[in-house]
């Protein structure tokens, strides 16, 4: 009986092992997403509630930037890709070079993997402090291929953040890759 047992725990232990490593939390574009910005020569799609959300894209140094700003100004954002190849630990690296240069202060809150419309992201949680004392919350989709890295993030004052935490990671959920021969717009 002890020796059934033992191998029972030791079945349960790999399963777990198993599950926990292949399983990632799954999300997908809200329902209410009734527009997305496309870029004609980038593999992306931002779906987005044109109700709530104003997105404007920008040409600069990186591939794209957009600028994202929740219709009541209460959440803003960004969006980047830059056509370089990252290891996940340079891309972490990288956000938390570029939280120290946006803030007076951070406190990174956690790394989490997610599956996101199919494509593997890794979600920041953070909050931070601005220059002028404002609490703010951070939370951003970071994602990684060979042809290149993109950073999607939103940030709220800290004092909104329930009242808008579902709002964000809904946006943030609209992001998706184009499928190959797929076009943009």
């Amino acid at each position: 009986m002890r020796r059934i047992r033992a191998c029972f725990v030791l079945l349960l232990l790999s399963l777990t092992g198993a599950a926990g490593a292949a399983d990632l939390p799954v999300f997908s574009t809200p329902d209410r997403a009734d527009e997305a910005l496309r870029a004609k020569d980038l593999p992306f799609h931002l779906h987005y509630d044109s109700g709530q959300w104003d997105i404007k894209p920008q040409r600069s140094q990186l591939a794209l930037l957009a600028r994202v700003l929740h219709r009541e100004e209460a959440v803003s954002g960004a969006f980047d890709y830059r056509a370089e190849s990252l290891t996940e630990e340079a891309l972490r690296e990288r956000e938390i070079a570029e939280l120290e240069s946006a803030f007076a202060s951070h406190e990174i809150e956690g790394f989490e993997r997610r599956r996101v419309n199919g494509h593997e992201v890794l979600f920041m949680r953070a909050r931070a402090t601005t220059a002028d004392g404002q609490e703010v919350v951070v939370r951003s989709y970071l994602w990684r291929g060979d042809e290149g890295t993109a950073d999607y993030g939103v940030v709220v004052d800290a004092e909104r953040f329930d009242a808008y935490r579902q709002d964000m990671i809904d946006l943030l959920n609209g992001f998706d890759r184009r499928t190959a021969g797929e076009s943009g717009a």
